[in-house]
C-alpha cells in the first residue's frame, strides 16, 4: 500500500491540495447506532451534571487520544451492572425494543445486583482517566504546549479518579433519566450488559461509548463533543510531538526509501480509521519474523520511511478514504474490503472513479432523481463508463492529452484484527477503460432473445456475486456464506483476464446452475417473468445475471452468438426446450392440465450435457408420442387460451426446422465443453426462432402432406441416431 500512496501524495502536491494531518495516536471513536450510541458525560463542579445521546453526525467529529489499552477524552467504558438470568434479560430486552412500558425503578433497582465493573475492567479504567491524561499533561509541560481546555478537562475528571466514585455517580444519572421517563433505552443501555452466562464475568462486560466533557467548556463554545474542539487539540498535539522528537540534524542521518532525511525509529506505522467500516496500519512489521533476518535488517530498517513521510502517506489515505469522496475515490466491496482509485493529475472538480465499477444502491438511484425505467437501468453500466470518460475529456489541461493520463485501482483488505492488506492494484489508462469498458458491454449482451427480457450489463463488482451462487433445485440459492471469489475478482476480469482464467470462471459457473433448468423448465420460464399468481419467478434476476456473464465468457473466448447460434449445443437446447413446451401443451389438453414435475427436456437436460448423442435418441424416442398426438391435434382448430391447436402446428414445424440444422451442425465429441454447456444452457432458455411462411408449388401454403412427411422425417433425424453420425464413432 506504500507504493500505492506514495503517487497519491505526489498528486495531491501537484494538485496543491494539503490534506488534514492527524496525530496518529488521536483516532475516531466507534461509530454509533441504535444498539452502540455514545455517552456524553458532561461534568460540573465534580459532578456529573446531565448525560446526552451523540448523535451519528456529531460522534464523527470526536476523536480520542491514546491506544487500545486507553483513550482520553473520549473513552471505551461499560455498562454498570451485568444480567444473566434469562427471564431478567428478556424484560429488559422488551424495554429496549419499546415492547413494554410497564417499569418502576423500584423493580429497576432490584436488577442491579452484579456489578459489570471488575478488576480487569479497572484497569482499562485506571489507563483512560489516570494514566492517559498525565501522559498528555507530562507531555504538554516538557514541550511548553499550552491548550487550556484540556487542562480544564482534565482537572474535572480529576475528582473521578476512582472507579467506584464514578460508577456511583452515573448510576445516579441514569435512574435520574428513568424517573423522568426520558430516554429510557438510553438510561438501560448505560445501566445493563446482557451478558452470557457461560462466560466469566471478567473477560465478558461489554463496551460503552463514551466522551467526557466540561459544562464549563460548554458554556464557552468549546465543547469536546464539536469539531473545533478537535480540530484545535490535534494541531496541539502535532506542535508538542514535533517538538519533543526533534533532533539536531547530524552527519548520521541516512535517506529514506523516498530520499527524505531518515533518523532510524521502532514506533509503529500510523494507522487510519478508513470511513469504509475498519482501521489499517500503513505496513505491519514483525521484528519476530524468522524471514525478516535473512538480509540483515529486521522491522522498519527493511524499508525505512521517514517522519515526515509517515504523516504524508496518513493524511493521504485519511483523505482519500474520507466519507465524502465516498462513490468518487473509494466505495465498499465487502465487508472489511474497499476499492480505492485516484488518477495521476486531481481535478478540483470531483467526478467518480469508482461508478462504472458497481451498481447503484437504491438510496443512490432515488437520490439522483427516482426509480428508473427498465430501459435506463439496462444501460447503467454504459451510462457510468461513458460518463467517466467525458468527465476526464471536460478536465483536460491544454496542451495536454486526457487519455494518457494514469489511473492507479488498488483494494484493501482487513485479515485479521492487526493486519491488512492490499489484494489487488492495477495501474490503467483512460483508452484502457473505455476500451475494456466497450468490450464488455458488447460482451454482456452476446447472447439471443429471451422471453422473460434481455439480461442487464453486469457491474464488474457484481461478478463474484454470480459465481458465489449455487442453486438449489428448487431456485433458490443453497447458502449466502459461500464465497470462494473474491469481490475485487471483477475488476481483474475487466481488465487483465487471460483464457485460463476465464475457462476457470466458466468451470464454477456452469457447476453453480446446474440445478437450474429443471426449475427452469417446470415453471415455464419462457413464457415470461412472472409466475401464474403474478409474482416474479423466484430468482429470475440471479438467472439473468448468470446468462450474461455466460455471454461475457463465451466473447472473450472468442465465441460470438451468430456463431454459437448456429452449433449443435445450441440447438440441442432449443430443441429440449421446444419438448418441454409440446410436452406441457399435451398435458394441458390431454390430461387435463396436469402437468408433471419434470418435463420431458428437462429431465433429459443433466444427461445431455455429458452424453448428447445418446440423450437425442432417447429423446426421440420419448417424444414420439406427443409428436404424433401433436398432428392429429393441430387441424382441430382449437382456440382456447393455453390449448391453441395452432400451437401444435407451430411446434410440429419448428421440430423439423431444428432436427435439421442440429443434423447439418453434427459433431464427433461424446461430451459438451464448458464453453458447449454454456451455449446448451443459453439454447434451453432462449426464444424460439421468429415463425417463417413456408410456400408450396402454388405460391401458398405449405400442403399438410409436405408437411407430414417434414415431420417425418424429424422422427427419423431424432430417433434413427446409430447411423452414419453416431457418439464419436
Amino acid at each position: 500500500m506504500i507504493n500505492e500512496l506514495y503517487q497519491l501524495t505526489v498528486a495531491l502536491h501537484r494538485a496543491s491540495i494539503v490534506p488534514e494531518r492527524t496525530h496518529p495516536n488521536y483516532k475516531p471513536i466507534p461509530k454509533v447506532t441504535k444498539k452502540a450510541p455514545c455517552v456524553q458525560i458532561i461534568l460540573d463542579n465534580g459532578k456529573i451534571d446531565k448525560v446526552e445521546s451523540v448523535e451519528m453526525a456529531q460522534a464523527a467529529q470526536i476523536r480520542k487520544y491514546g491506544s487500545n489499552l486507553g483513550t482520553f477524552p473520549a473513552l471505551n467504558l461499560a455498562p454498570l451492572y451485568r444480567l444473566t438470568d434469562e427471564v431478567e434479560k428478556k424484560i429488559v430486552s422488551d424495554w429496549l425494543e419499546g415492547k413494554s412500558t410497564d417499569f418502576n425503578t423500584e423493580e429497576i433497582h432490584r436488577f442491579c445486583r452484579e456489578n459489570n465493573w471488575g478488576k480487569k475492567f479497572g484497569n482499562k479504567y485506571r489507563i483512560c482517566m489516570q494514566d492517559v491524561p498525565c501522559a498528555l499533561t507530562k507531555l504538554f509541560e516538557e514541550t511548553k504546549t499550552v491548550f487550556p481546555p484540556l487542562q480544564q478537562l482534565i482537572e474535572q475528571t480529576s475528582v473521578f479518579a476512582d472507579a467506584a466514585c464514578f460508577h456511583r455517580e452515573l448510576e445516579r444519572a441514569a435512574f435520574a433519566m428513568l424517573e423522568q421517563k426520558q430516554q429510557i433505552a438510553f438510561a438501560l443501555q448505560i445501566l445493563f450488559y446482557l451478558g452470557n452466562p457461560a462466560k466469566s464475568a471478567n473477560d465478558d462486560y461489554g463496551t460503552l461509548s463514551v466522551v467526557l466533557d466540561s459544562r464549563e467548556l460548554i458554556k464557552a463554545g468549546g465543547s469536546v463533543a464539536t469539531a473545533g474542539f478537535t480540530s484545535a487539540l490535534n494541531k496541539k498535539l502535532l506542535d508538542a510531538d514535533a517538538a519533543a522528537t526533534a533532533e539536531p540534524e547530524t552527519e548520521e542521518k541516512t535517506e529514506d526509501a523516498f530520499g527524505k532525511k531518515f533518523a532510524p525509529t521502532e514506533k509503529p506505522m500510523p494507522t487510519v480509521k478508513l470511513a469504509a467500516g475498519f482501521e489499517v496500519s500503513l505496513r505491519t512489521m514483525f521484528s519476530g519474523q524468522p524471514c525478516q533476518t535473512r538480509y540483515g535488517k529486521i522491522g522498519n530498517a527493511t524499508y525505512p520511511i521517514s517522519k515526515e513521510m509517515r504523516f504524508e502517506l496518513q493524511s493521504a489515505l485519511a483523505w482519500m478514504s474520507d466519507a465524502k469522496h465516498k462513490g468518487i475515490t473509494w466505495v465498499g466491496t465487502d465487508r472489511d474490503e474497499a476499492l480505492f482509485a485516484y488518477p495521476e493529475t486531481l481535478q478540483k472538480n470531483k467526478y467518480s472513479l469508482v461508478g462504472f465499477c458497481r451498481r447503484p444502491s437504491a438510496p443512490e438511484t432515488m437520490a439522483k432523481g427516482g426509480a428508473q425505467d427498465e430501459t435506463q437501468s439496462k444501460a447503467e453500466f454504459e451510462s457510468a463508463a461513458k460518463a467517466f470518460v467525458s468527465e476526464l475529456q471536460k478536465a483536460k489541461q491544454p496542451g495536454t492529452d486526457p487519455m494518457s493520463e494514469r489511473i492507479q485501482y488498488f483494494v484493501l483488505r482487513k485479515l485479521d484484527k492487526a493486519r491488512s492488506k492490499v489484494v489487488y492494484t492495477y495501474n490503467t489508462s483512460p483508452a484502457e477503460i473505455e476500451r475494456c469498458s466497450e468490450q464488455w458491454s458488447r460482451g454482456c449482451r452476446n447472447l439471443p432473445t429471451f422471453l422473460f427480457g434481455q439480461p442487464a450489463t453486469l457491474f464488474p463488482l457484481e461478478v463474484s456475486d454470480i459465481l458465489n451462487l449455487v442453486w438449489r433445485q428448487d431456485g433458490k440459492p443453497s447458502t449466502d456464506k459461500f464465497k470462494p471469489v473474491p469481490r475485487y475478482h471483477g475488476m481483474q476480469l475487466l481488465f487483465e483476464a487471460e483464457p485460463p482464467v476465464i475457462r476457470r470462471d466458466l468451470f464454477i459457473l456452469m457447476g453453480n446452475v446446474a440445478n437450474l433448468v429443471p426449475y427452469l423448465g417446470k415453471i415455464g420460464l419462457g413464457g415470461g417473468s412472472y409466475d401464474g399468481e403474478g409474482a416474479p419467478v423466484v430468482g429470475l434476476r440471479q438467472a439473468q445475471n448468470a446468462l450474461a456473464l455466460m455471454g461475457l465468457f463465451l466473447y472473450r473466448l472468442g465465441t460470438r452468438k451468430e456463431k454459437y447460434m448456429k452449433e449443435f449445443p445450441y440447438l440441442f437446447g432449443q430443441l429440449l426446450k421446444l419438448s418441454d413446451e409440446l410436452h406441457e401443451l399435451y398435458c394441458k389438453v390431454v390430461r387435463d392440465n396436469d402437468v408433471p414435475n419434470t418435463l420431458a427436456g428437462s429431465g433429459l437436460y443433466a444427461a445431455g450435457a455429458e452424453q448428447p448423442y445418446k440423450t437425442l435418441a432417447v429423446l426421440g424416442q420419448r417424444m414420439n408420442p406427443y409428436i404424433t398426438w401433436a398432428r392429429s391435434y393441430r387441424a382441430k382448430g382449437i382456440q382456447q387460451k393455453g390449448e391453441e391447436s395452432r400451437l401444435a402446428g407451430w411446434y410440429l414445424s419448428l421440430y423439423e426446422r431444428i432436427a435439421s440444422q442440429l443434423y447439418a451442425a453434427w459433431g464427433s465429441q461424446t461430451r459438451f465443453s464448458e464453453e458447449e454447456k454454456a451455449q446448451y444452457f443459453i439454447g434451453y432458455l432462449a426464444a424460439f426462432p421468429k415463425k417463417e411462411k413456408t410456400e408450396g408449388p402454388q405460391g401458398g401454403q405449405q400442403t399438410e402432406q409436405a408437411e407430414n412427411k417434414t415431420q417425418n422425417n424429424t422422427l427419423d433425424t431424432l430417433k434413427n441416431n446409430d447411423g452414419g453420425k453416431q457418439d464419436g464413432e
